[in-house]
């Protein structure tokens, strides 16, 4: 269900600006201090009861097609801050940072960490007035760009479902400037961290990343919104990062990453170290340690490949929003796939798509829409070779005959296809069984170590 994610685990304190009883610090309210108490209580307290509605409408089929209804949708994307409240979350922010700066001159002051996650870009768009004349100065006399976008802002199935015809020019238009508008309002919103991290004096020993979990088709390839693909216009999303002193300024890699990696840059640059329990036994296995080293970006900025150039990423059919979707209009689901696992393994800028048993090939060096498939022309016909891409670079690197240039879009499949395959077999296995099991902890030597080397026990 929707309050069963797991977001709170880990963070001492969690804030959530979502819901129709949002949860601020104390400082973000002007109330006075035993006021504040008293509302957070309060909040917490209608926020329990509503826990069972919230999770009704996220588990119920009928509940779930019901919130889709237009008259509906109007109220429940406003009332219960569907997209949370960026501005009051980044002004919250710039407040916690200012006290991180204060604290650091005390005795005992620790490191912190701080993640906020942003939702302005979502639909529906609601972009404050100077950002739509910027972006999409047409909007404010065009009205036939404000009936669509009302009606569209209102019809959440139009969000995530595949297009049954494309978008007219106007109406592409219209979602691609109003997206730009959100995106640039809460890049606006974001300077004033950036601003703060200067002026505190933070920023010279602050990792900072920022990154999106995912992009948003706007009429590409026939989709909209982010729940089946795996289109660039979905998973090729900002990366950056800066830590002064530790990161090379101004360095840029043009080759896709994963942003998996993440998790382990930021425990490097932490100082992540294998801790010991008092019986001297580590806290996280070796194998854990170094793998952390080695998928750190640090690597990749410093010339490394410990990806080997290749790189996976996943896209699983939503089945509760499919299932919305299956009364209006079936054959449509199932003519686009969208009941399929859909896959893309990188190597280099060659991009394999396996969606179910379809594979598609593209060179996005050449192509980066993606709107040439290798293996097809068109109606089945296979074309005969790829693009040369390098022709004096070899499959390990060096230079030779059997250059990547000189591979046939069938060799390139077979290559992906076989890397595909070997991705997924890993991941698989370290899939943790769902199956319970009865253990005796004492008896069990073996689980007893697993167990002191994840921290678990001592």
């Amino acid at each position: 269900g929707i309050l069963k994610n797991g977001l709170r685990r880990g963070f001492e304190t969690f804030y959530n600006y979502g819901g129709a009883l949002p949860t601020r610090p104390p400082e973000g309210t002007p109330l006075p201090a035993p006021l504040n108490r008293w509302l957070a209580a309060y909040t917490q307290f209608w926020r329990r009861l509503s826990y069972p509605v919230q999770n009704a409408f996220a588990r119920s089929d009928a509940l779930f097609q019901l919130a889709l209804h237009p008259w509906f949708a109007s109220l429940w994307t406003r009332l219960l801050n569907f997209k949370g409240n960026t501005a009051a979350s980044i002004a919250d922010l710039n407040r916690y940072l200012q006290q991180m700066a204060r604290r650091r001159s005390d005795p005992g002051a620790r490191p912190f960490f701080c993640f906020v996650n942003l939702m302005e870009p979502h639909l529906p768009y609601w972009p404050p007035e100077p950002f739509v004349q910027k972006y999409a100065p047409y909007f404010k006399s065009n009205r036939e760009a404000r009936d669509f976008l009302r009606q569209y802002n209102a019809q959440p199935y139009r969000w995530m479902a595949p297009l049954p015809q494309p978008l007219s020019p106007l109406q592409a238009q219209v979602l691609r400037d109003i997206y730009d508008a959100e995106v640039a309002y809460q890049d606006h919103l974001l300077g004033s961290v950036f601003d703060t991290l200067r002026h505190t004096g933070l920023e010279q020993n602050t990792l900072v990343a920022i990154v999106a979990d995912h992009g948003e088709g706007l009429g590409e390839h026939d989709f909209v919104g982010h729940a089946f693909v795996v289109y660039e216009e979905l998973i090729r999303v900002p990366l950056i990062l800066r830590y002064p002193g530790h990161f090379p300024a101004g360095k840029r890699i043009a080759t896709p990453v994963s942003t998996r990696r993440l998790f382990h840059t930021l425990l490097e640059a932490a100082g992540f170290s294998p801790n010991l329990s008092p019986n001297g036994a580590p806290c996280v296995s070796l194998k854990l340690r170094r793998e952390v080293a080695r998928l750190s970006l640090a690597r990749t900025l410093a010339g490394e490949d410990p990806e080997q150039g290749t790189v996976l990423s996943e896209a699983f059919p939503p089945h509760l929003l499919i299932r919305a979707m299956e009364s209006r209009n079936d054959s449509l689901l199932r003519a686009r796939a969208c009941y399929d696992i859909r896959r893309a393994l990188y190597e280099g800028m060659t991009k394999l798509i396996q969606t179910g048993d379809r594979p598609s090939l593209y060179n996005l060096e050449q192509d980066p829409a993606e709107l040439r498939d290798l293996l097809w022309v068109g109606d089945g016909d296979p074309v005969s070779s790829l693009p040369d891409a390098d022709p004096q670079r070899c499959h390990d690197g060096s230079a030779g005959e059997a250059g990547w240039g000189s591979l046939s879009p069938q060799a390139w499949l077979a290559r992906l296809q076989q890397g595909l395959r070997t991705w997924v077999s890993w991941a698989e296995s370290r899939q943790p069984s769902t199956a319970p099991r009865k253990v005796n902890v004492e008896s069990d030597a073996d689980l007893v170590r697993q167990m002191q080397e994840l921290g678990y026990l001592e």
